[in-house]
C-alpha cells in the first residue's frame, strides 16, 4: 500500500520508538506523525496498519 498511495510507512522497533519519545512501548501499536505511518514491529498487525491508513483517508475526505 505504501507504493500505491505514496504514504511513507516505517516499521520500527523499541530503540526507534524510544528515540521518538514513545514511553509505553507495549501500548503503542501504530501511529501517524507528520503524515507518515509508524508501525511497532513488536506488537502491531495488519489491522493496525490499515487503521492508520484509514485515518489519513478519512481526514482527506473531510478536507474536501
Amino acid at each position: 500500500m505504501r507504493d500505491k498511495f505514496g504514504v511513507p510507512v516505517h516499521i520500527v522497533g523499541e530503540q526507534e520508538l524510544t528515540d521518538m519519545g514513545i514511553e509505553d512501548l507495549n501500548l503503542v501499536k501504530a501511529f501517524i506523525r507528520n503524515g507518515e505511518i509508524y508501525i511497532n514491529r513488536a506488537i502491531a498487525n495488519g489491522a493496525d496498519a490499515f487503521h492508520e491508513y484509514a485515518h489519513l483517508f478519512l481526514g482527506a475526505m473531510k478536507a474536501d
